[in-house]
Protein backbone atom coordinates (compact mmCIF):
# COMPACT_ATOMS: atom_id res chain seq x y z
CA UNK A 1 0.00 0.00 0.00
CA UNK A 2 2.72 2.68 1.20
CA UNK A 3 4.65 1.69 -1.98
CA UNK A 4 1.69 2.40 -4.45
CA UNK A 5 1.49 5.41 -2.60
CA UNK A 6 5.09 6.52 -2.95
CA UNK A 7 4.66 5.74 -6.61
CA UNK A 8 2.13 8.05 -7.50
CA UNK A 9 3.19 10.72 -5.84
CA UNK A 10 6.91 10.38 -7.65
CA UNK A 11 4.70 10.15 -10.90
CA UNK A 12 2.98 13.31 -9.77
CA UNK A 13 6.13 15.27 -8.64
CA UNK A 14 7.60 14.30 -12.11
CA UNK A 15 4.73 15.47 -14.40
CA UNK A 16 5.18 18.68 -12.15
CA UNK A 17 8.38 19.19 -12.75
CA UNK A 18 8.20 18.94 -16.68
CA UNK A 19 5.27 21.04 -16.72
CA UNK A 20 7.28 23.95 -15.08
CA UNK A 21 10.24 23.17 -16.99
CA UNK A 22 8.32 23.53 -20.34
CA UNK A 23 6.52 26.85 -19.16
CA UNK A 24 9.68 28.53 -18.29
CA UNK A 25 11.78 28.02 -21.93
CA UNK A 26 10.40 30.34 -24.95
CA UNK A 27 12.53 29.79 -28.07
CA UNK A 28 11.93 33.19 -30.25
CA UNK A 29 12.50 33.04 -34.20
CA UNK A 30 14.21 35.32 -36.71
CA UNK A 31 12.00 38.31 -37.13
CA UNK A 32 10.12 37.58 -34.22
CA UNK A 33 10.54 39.84 -30.87
CA UNK A 34 9.11 38.35 -27.06
CA UNK A 35 7.45 40.88 -24.86
CA UNK A 36 7.81 39.46 -21.83
CA UNK A 37 4.71 41.10 -19.19
CA UNK A 38 5.67 40.39 -15.41
CA UNK A 39 2.34 40.31 -13.00
CA UNK A 40 1.00 42.24 -16.11
CA UNK A 41 3.51 45.42 -16.50
CA UNK A 42 6.55 45.37 -19.07
CA UNK A 43 9.44 43.58 -18.03
CA UNK A 44 11.11 43.75 -21.62
CA UNK A 45 11.49 43.06 -25.44
CA UNK A 46 13.44 39.83 -25.87
CA UNK A 47 15.40 39.21 -29.42
CA UNK A 48 15.45 36.05 -30.90
CA UNK A 49 16.99 33.50 -29.23
CA UNK A 50 16.37 31.40 -25.90
CA UNK A 51 14.24 33.04 -23.63
CA UNK A 52 14.11 31.61 -19.75
CA UNK A 53 10.72 33.10 -18.06
CA UNK A 54 9.09 32.07 -14.34
CA UNK A 55 6.58 30.25 -14.63
CA UNK A 56 2.35 31.38 -13.97
CA UNK A 57 4.43 35.02 -13.30
CA UNK A 58 5.80 35.92 -16.41
CA UNK A 59 3.73 36.03 -19.52
CA UNK A 60 5.36 36.13 -23.16
CA UNK A 61 3.98 37.70 -25.99
CA UNK A 62 5.63 36.71 -29.38
CA UNK A 63 5.45 39.87 -32.34
CA UNK A 64 6.62 39.51 -35.56
CA UNK A 65 9.07 42.65 -36.48
CA UNK A 66 7.08 42.84 -40.02
CA UNK A 67 4.14 43.61 -38.54
CA UNK A 68 4.53 46.88 -37.29
CA UNK A 69 4.89 49.41 -40.76
CA UNK A 70 7.98 50.92 -41.56
CA UNK A 71 10.32 48.41 -39.21
CA UNK A 72 12.99 48.89 -41.25
CA UNK A 73 13.62 52.77 -40.37
CA UNK A 74 12.67 52.77 -36.94
CA UNK A 75 15.50 53.13 -33.98
CA UNK A 76 16.06 50.07 -31.59
CA UNK A 77 13.76 52.26 -29.27
CA UNK A 78 10.95 53.02 -31.36
CA UNK A 79 10.86 49.71 -32.66
CA UNK A 80 10.21 48.38 -28.91
CA UNK A 81 7.49 51.08 -28.43
CA UNK A 82 5.32 50.05 -31.61
CA UNK A 83 5.94 46.13 -30.57
CA UNK A 84 4.60 46.64 -27.08
CA UNK A 85 2.00 48.61 -28.71
CA UNK A 86 1.41 45.50 -31.35
CA UNK A 87 1.09 42.72 -28.47
CA UNK A 88 -1.38 44.64 -26.65
CA UNK A 89 -3.82 44.43 -29.48
CA UNK A 90 -2.79 40.45 -29.74
CA UNK A 91 -4.74 38.12 -27.77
Amino acid sequence: MNIAVLLIFVAFMTISLLVVAAKSIAITREGERLVVFRLGELLQVHPPGLVLLIPFVDRGVRVRVDQVPGWQTLSEGELQQRLVEASMKSP
